[in-house]
């Protein structure tokens, strides 16, 4: 564990204060939730995703959908990629558009390129709550409005598994 020199005190509520430079190092937002570890005598916090937390159930019906349709899908939390079909659609991180998505909470189409090959990608924000937890991401291929339908499927299945 890396020690950062700072020290802060509990208030009277139990409340402690994340400095602005640690929550911004570790991409911490306002109204985030964080999971509360005790290891010994030590308390560690971490960024909670509801969606890291159901990866393997996720992991099982996204590959089935991307093989049933034919379709390279990608599944994000709010920071980082968790799960992909594709090998080089694997290679896309968490990009700027993504927290355009995150704040404006709509679907978008784009084009990116990845070992200079350039791939079309629908968008979609996963919301639960009136939270955004992650996007979901779909290359492409020949039919939009199939992709939107299956994006759509696929939204709905992950919120129902995570609402359980």
């Amino acid at each position: 564990m890396k020690s950062t020199g700072v020290v802060r005190r509990i208030d009277e509520l139990g409340r402690i204060v994340i400095p602005k430079e640690i929550r911004n190092n570790l991409n911490i937002r306002e109204g985030e939730s964080l999971e509360i570890f005790v290891d010994n005598n030590s308390l560690i916090m971490q960024k909670f995703s509801k969606i890291y937390s159901m990866q393997d159930t996720l992991n099982v019906i996204i590959k089935y959908i991307s093989e049933s349709f034919n379709i390279n899908i990608n599944l994000y939390d709010r920071d980082k990629l968790l799960l992909y079909t594709s090998e080089e659609l694997g290679k896309l991180l968490f990009i700027k558009e993504f927290n355009d998505m995150i704040s404006t909470r709509k679907d978008m189409i784009f084009d990116v390129t990845i070992d200079n090959n350039i791939h079309k990608i629908y968008s979609k924000p996963l919301i639960i709550s009136s939270d955004v937890i992650g996007i979901l991401v779909l290359e492409i291929n020949d039919n939009l409005e199939e992709i939107m339908k299956v994006a759509n499927f696929l939204n709905s299945i992950i919120v129902k598994k995570i609402n359980i």
